[in-house]
């Protein structure tokens, strides 16, 4: 089973390519902030999340996540 990644921020399109050839992507593209809802849903069965340090990482996201195995910013 390919890893589900969860990108919080806009990246440029050739780094969402390449992560796009190893991962399951959910990529947000809007240039505002992921919403708290839209974060705790995609993040349910993600193994992974790329964010920006404002990225609120709550217990409650954590203990929703169980498959989360890396965070990283």
């Amino acid at each position: 089973m390919t890893p589900h990644v969860v990108v919080t921020l806009p990246l440029p399109a050739s780094v969402l390519d390449e992560l796009g050839r190893s991962y399951r992507l959910s990529a947000w593209s809007e240039t505002g902030p992921m919403p708290d809802t839209t974060l705790q849903s995609w993040a349910a069965d993600a193994d992974a999340i790329l964010c920006s340090l404002g990225t609120p990482i709550t217990a409650t996201l954590l203990a929703n996540s169980p498959r989360l195995q890396t965070i990283s910013s």
